[in-house]
């Protein structure tokens, strides 16, 4: 994901890693928190697959560094076919829940708690510092959105993991099988 957004910010013009990861920053506030070592090791790789190009200074400066980089023909394709299919609306972070649960599976339920309580304790956190990243998204409208989203995703987290833990209180532990559609749970994929 976040190749596109570099390639998106190269679409607008050539640009060093470090203000990459400002604009960024600038851009989708508390939402993406990214160092700079992760944007340079995405640059390189954009560079190896041809996506972007490095730009030579004209003239050269020999006090400035950084090596600026600009979109390619083919990175310009590519964002755009990125632009075109749907979106993944699944996100990771509830796969890693039910990996979590997976893996639990035959441990004690105590472990199941540790873990669900662990879970909630991170949405939470999160929540707060995303929450303080909101004054600041409210001048911004991208900004606003993501943090906004972000919210979202949250609160959905935070359902699931309470519907996973109601749903072992009834019946102990993650290995334990039963029948949730009855009861309005998640349907099976």
């Amino acid at each position: 994901m976040i190749d596109y957004a570099i390639l998106g910010l190269l679409r607008e013009r050539p640009d060093h890693g470090y203000r990459l990861r400002q604009r960024l920053l600038e851009r989708l506030g508390p939402v993406w928190d990214i160092n700079p070592g992760q944007v340079y090791l995405v640059l390189h790789a954009l560079r190896r697959r041809g996506l972007v190009e490095p730009v030579a200074e004209y003239p050269p400066d020999p006090l400035q560094r950084r090596q600026r980089f600009a979109i390619t023909a083919k990175g310009e394709r590519q964002v755009l076919r990125w632009l075109r299919r749907a979106p993944r609306i699944l996100r990771a972070s509830r796969r890693d829940l039910e990996l979590g649960l997976l893996l639990l599976e035959r441990s004690p339920r105590e472990e199941v708690d540790a873990y669900l309580d662990q879970t909630l304790a991170a949405v939470e956190a999160t929540e707060r510092w995303l929450r303080r990243g909101s004054v600041e998204a409210a001048r911004d409208l991208v900004r606003g959105l993501s943090v906004g989203r972000a919210l979202q995703e949250l609160e959905a987290v935070q359902g699931w993991v309470l519907q996973a833990r109601a749903a072992l209180a009834q019946t102990g532990r993650p290995g334990d099988r039963r029948d949730i559609r009855s009861e309005g749970g998640a349907q099976p994929r």
